[in-house]
């Protein structure tokens, strides 16, 4: 049996076993179905096979890869509508409304390193693993933004709202319990510890007073870079949104300026663009 042919019995076999309540044309013309073939494609028109690998042993790797793509999509639940990644939005608004999708960063890379350890490639995974690896960081900072994660967040509370708020706080802590202390004790150690409480608060209240403009214009700073990382980001990202081939030169050299603006990728996603790039830099 020709390698093609064992392809399609293999695909038409695995498609039944995995979505067996799918219609056979459905299956076909999947997401799933197209990424196991381009690879099983691939396999095949190898010049020299140095691998010693049968077809039904190199596809049965591959599928591990395409399983971690559409596992991560959606955890299709058996539904084959749902064995798909496409590419999705990222915004702060979903984040706070609960509706943004997230996947797993560690699982993807994982899948990137089986995949670049297949003795082939194909475009269509390449896409698939690039924007999977870029939209997890994405969505992930997007979330510690809004969580407000050391270094991540936005910075609250240094304007002169949050200056009045601890001002008012201070004085409850402070000055309230002097005056108490004060009016409801007689002797000298009242007077003292009134004296002592309300020293204390002209001395923070002094000190909040100084340090006001540095603590505001480091917030106003540390907000605007926070601000400027998810653009950039969004910005990065939002060269594959298309169905149109992308240079992975491209892409490896603004997400590398992204990374000189703060930006942290996943490791992968740079030796997978660099594979990309090694095999004619498109995808």
């Amino acid at each position: 049996m020709q390698g093609s042919d064992r392809l399609a019995v293999w695909l038409t076999e695995r498609g039944k076993s995995l979505f067996p309540d799918a219609p056979p044309q459905q299956w076909r013309f999947s997401c799933y179905f197209q990424m196991l073939q381009s690879l099983g494609q691939a396999f095949i028109e190898q010049p020299d096979n140095q691998t010693g690998q049968t077809l039904e042993d190199f596809l049965w790797r591959a599928e591990s890869v395409v399983d971690t793509i559409c596992i991560v999509a959606n955890g299709w639940e058996g539904r084959l509508n749902l064995a798909v990644w496409r590419h999705d939005a990222v915004s702060l608004d979903a984040v706070k409304r609960g509706t943004q999708r997230y996947v797993d960063k560690d699982a993807v890379q994982g899948a990137v390193a089986e995949y670049l350890d297949l003795p082939v490639r194909s475009a269509l995974i390449d896409r698939s693993l690039v924007d999977l690896l870029i939209f997890s960081e994405f969505a992930g900072y997007a979330k510690d933004v809004h969580l407000g994660f050391p270094g991540a967040g936005f910075r609250k509370g240094n304007g002169p709202l949050g200056w009045l708020v601890g001002r008012l706080l201070s004085a409850l802590v402070l000055l309230l319990p002097a005056y108490l202390i004060a009016v409801s004790f007689d002797g000298e150690w009242a007077d003292w510890v009134a004296i002592g409480l309300s020293t204390i608060f002209i001395l923070e209240s002094v000190w909040s007073i100084v340090m006001f403009p540095f603590a505001w214009r480091g917030q106003i700073s540390h907000n605007a870079k926070v601000l400027t990382l998810l653009k950039t980001m969004n910005g990065v990202y939002s060269e594959l949104n298309g169905e149109w081939s992308v240079s992975a030169g491209h892409i490896r050299d603004i997400a590398q300026k992204a990374t000189t603006e703060g930006v942290v990728w996943p490791s992968s996603l740079f030796v997978l663009l660099d594979d990309i790039l090694a095999r004619g830099g498109r995808f």
